[in-house]
């Protein structure tokens, strides 16, 4: 599958997948409407995932920003990786 996208370079498709299967786990995981992405938000998901508000932060707003991009790169895809792996590692 991997190969797959990095065979058609379609990082939208993935960095919209990524965000798709991160907000639906966040639902899940911590019953959070995922319908606005704001300091609200952001507060609620610190606080119920015990992790440090400025990651959070940085995530969501990176989140907010993809959403609003027209185009996108392989460096888009890996930091919002990045991100993700880092909010579900600590």
């Amino acid at each position: 599958m991997s190969n797959l996208y990095l065979e058609t370079q379609d990082h939208k498709n993935l960095i919209d997948k990524k965000i798709t299967y991160f907000l639906e786990k966040t639902r899940t995981d911590y019953n959070l409407d995922t319908t606005i992405l704001d300091d609200t938000f952001i507060e609620k998901l610190t606080s119920k995932s015990n992790k440090k508000k400025e990651d959070v932060k940085k995530l969501i707003d990176f989140i907010i920003w993809l959403r609003i991009k027209h185009a996108f790169s392989e460096e888009n895809l890996i930091k919002l990786n990045r991100y993700i792996e880092s909010f579900y590692s600590k």
